[in-house]
């Protein structure tokens, strides 16, 4: 009877062992079963889609870096508009950005519910997003009740803001250095390949669109302004902190080679307020350092600016009628542009800012505590055909236009909170990468916050998303860092 017993436990020790050590065949001849019968039962479009849905899940739940990456990657207009229509789901028209954000939302919050190690990590920063967030809806209603917007126009305006979502996702869901440094390297990777790109366009020419930007002509020197510029900008200012800040810097030839590529795609964009944003940063950065650091940067700006100068020497040489020869006396002439005539000309942009902040306060004085609400004209036409009656240059005025002071007290709380935390936590970071990306991002949203005041840039457009998701780095490193002592 024992031996029975005994012969019976190895048989079944040998079957488990078999299963165990086959468990992938047996998974995969199950999945292709299950599959099989779905495609008999409700066809081939809903069993893909079904198929994409699982798979999707458990990349949210395994790696949501990647889904924010991917949702950063939607929004930076590397991709045509194309790759990010707007989905009728019938309680309103959704972007598949705005889906990526309402699943990682969503995952963040039933894992703090459902997970016991998975806790809300401390931050100040949570009172003023959430008190802004309301705000949000608050300008919503604003312009539906009191000004007869219809829901659907509000919806636009009201959903870039809620990027800044983003930041309680990534400030919660990055647990591990190694998600951190992803997060890093994609950004990076964004950054680079739209600086490639817009110096490219120029170089070789418009006959294929490398970029999709409105700025960009062909037959004029303007503007050549690509959203992904926030991205370049983060990038850029990383690179340019880990020149300083890490010893000794691995592949350091190739890093001020990216440099040079992301600064020309910045002096590409004729931007005044972002070149200047830029330099303030650097200067910033530069007082940050400590003498040893302050050198190494000293160096590394030297060899980049020469790198520059030989750069379009050459050009000059070999190749003189190229267009990208023109950018640099262009950038020069917008600056000395000021200085030389009347700003308050009429033929001046900066008399059509004054105008703007003029009717502007004049909405606010009548309304100063809700605004106006999202999508509602604050002025008349300035001209035939102009389409920006609800568009001011100023993001400060933007955001209490729109929302009164509900919403730009919190705005400014959350943003001013951030840069006193972001400066005093980077320098415990002891992962030299994180702890350049930490100041770098820091850097940028510094930089911003005065570009914000000429272009509003923090309220605006859908890069909202690299912002938000930076300052959730910030966070989240900070708090890895406090986890690990």
């Amino acid at each position: 009877m024992n031996g029975s017993r005994i012969s019976f436990d190895n048989r079944m020790r040998t079957a488990r062992d078999f299963f165990l050590s086959r468990w992938d065949i047996f998974a995969a001849a199950l999945a292709g079963l299950v599959t099989g019968l779905l495609l008999v039962v409700v066809g081939p479009t809903l069993t893909l889609a079904l198929l994409f849905a699982i798979a999707f899940l458990f990349i949210l739940f395994k790696t949501p870096e990647v889904v924010i990456l991917l949702l950063l990657l939607f929004t930076s207009g590397l991709l045509s508009p194309s790759w990010n229509p707007r989905l009728n789901l019938g309680v309103g028209h959704f972007g598949l950005s705005d889906l990526l954000l309402i699943a990682l939302l969503g995952v963040t919050v039933l894992r703090l519910l459902a997970e016991r190690d998975f806790r809300l990590r401390p931050t100040p920063l949570y009172v003023p997003l959430g008190l802004l967030c309301l705000a949000v809806f608050g300008g919503m209603l604003t312009a539906v009740l009191e000004h007869g917007v219809r829901f659907s126009d509000t919806t636009y305006q009201a959903r870039i803001m809620l990027y800044y979502a983003l930041f309680f996702v990534v400030a919660n869901i990055v647990r591990t250095r190694r998600q951190a440094r992803w997060l890093v390297y994609g950004v990076f990777a964004i950054g680079i390949v739209t600086a490639v790109l817009i110096v490219a366009q120029i170089v070789f020419g418009f006959s294929v669109p490398l970029v999709f930007a409105v700025y960009f002509k062909p037959d004029l020197l303007v503007r050549a302004y690509h959203p992904g510029f926030f991205a370049v900008l983060m990038t850029l200012m990383t690179l340019v902190c880990l020149l300083a800040v890490e010893r000794p810097l691995r592949q350091v030839a190739w890093t001020w080679l990216a440099v040079f590529v992301l600064a020309a795609s910045i002096m590409v964009s004729l931007g005044r307020n972002i070149v200047v944003s830029t330099l303030l940063a650097m200067i910033v950065l530069f007082l940050l350092l400590r003498p040893p650091q302050q050198t190494r940067l000293a160096r590394s700006m030297a060899i980049i600016l020469t790198i520059a100068i030989l750069t379009f020497s050459i050009l000059q040489l070999v190749a003189p009628s190229m267009p990208l020869l023109a950018y640099p006396n262009a950038l020069l002439e917008r600056f000395v542009h000021l200085f030389v005539t009347d700003p308050l000309s009429p033929d001046e942009t900066i008399l059509w800012r004054v105008k703007e902040t003029g009717f502007a306060w004049e909405q606010i004085v009548q309304s100063p505590i809700t605004g106006i609400g999202f999508q509602t004209a604050y002025r008349s036409d300035f001209f035939k055909g102009d389409v920006l009656q609800n568009y001011i240059h100023n993001g400060y005025l933007w955001v209490w236009l729109k929302t009164g002071l509900l919403g730009l007290i919190p705005f400014l709380w959350f943003f001013l909170a951030f840069l006193t935390r972001g400066f005093r936590q980077w320098r415990h970071v002891r992962d030299e990468t994180l702890r350049a990306a930490s100041l770098g991002f820091t850097l940028v949203i510094f930089a911003m916050m005065f570009s914000n005041f000429v272009a509003p840039l923090l309220v605006a457009d859908f890069n909202i998303a690299f912002f938000a998701a930076g300052m959730g780095f910030v966070e989240a490193v900070s708090a890895l860092e406090r986890e690990s002592e």
